[in-house]
C-alpha cells in the first residue's frame, strides 16, 4: 500500500464518526481506534468555542499520536512561547504523523500559560499539550 493512501485512510478516518478501524492488504494491516465515546475532534473543535468563558484556562489536546513540533522548520523560531497571546485559529504547534505535518490551531484567543510537551517528543492521542488562558 502507497503511503498517499494510507495518510488518505489515515485523515479519512479521522475526520469519521468511526471509532475503530481496520485495513488489511497482503501482509500489511492498519489498525486504528479512537477512544470509546469520544466525539470526532473537528466536530468537538467547532462546538468548542461556545464553552469557553473568559479568566478560564482551557487545554489543547493533541488529535491524533505523532510527534510535537514547536517550530515549523528547525532553524524558524518557535511558534508559541510561554505568556504569547494567541488568536482564535493561530498555528500553535505541528505533529507529524507518518511524515503527515499536522498544523494544531488554537480554538480561541488567550494567552499561553504552559506548554506540557517537550519540542520533538511524542504525544498520544487526547493527550494535553498546551494550556490557554482566555482573554478578558
Amino acid at each position: 500500500m502507497r503511503t498517499k493512501k494510507i495518510r488518505q485512510i489515515i485523515k479519512a478516518f479521522e475526520r469519521s464518526s468511526l471509532e475503530h478501524l481496520e485495513v488489511t492488504k497482503g501482509k500489511m494491516k492498519i489498525s486504528m481506534q479512537k477512544p470509546i465515546g469520544s466525539d470526532n475532534f473537528l466536530s468537538s473543535q467547532k462546538s468548542t468555542n461556545e464553552r469557553f468563558s473568559s479568566s478560564e484556562s482551557h487545554w489543547i489536546h493533541s488529535p491524533l499520536v505523532g510527534t510535537f513540533y514547536i517550530k515549523m522548520t528547525h532553524e524558524s523560531e518557535p511558534l508559541i512561547t510561554l505568556g504569547k497571546h494567541v488568536k482564535k485559529d493561530e498555528v500553535v504547534c505541528i505533529i507529524e504523523t507518518m511524515k503527515v505535518f499536522n498544523e494544531i490551531r488554537s480554538p480561541l484567543d488567550g494567552v499561553i500559560t504552559k506548554i506540557e510537551i517537550e519540542d520533538g517528543c511524542m504525544v498520544e492521542y487526547h493527550q494535553p499539550i498546551i494550556l490557554i488562558s482566555c482573554d478578558d
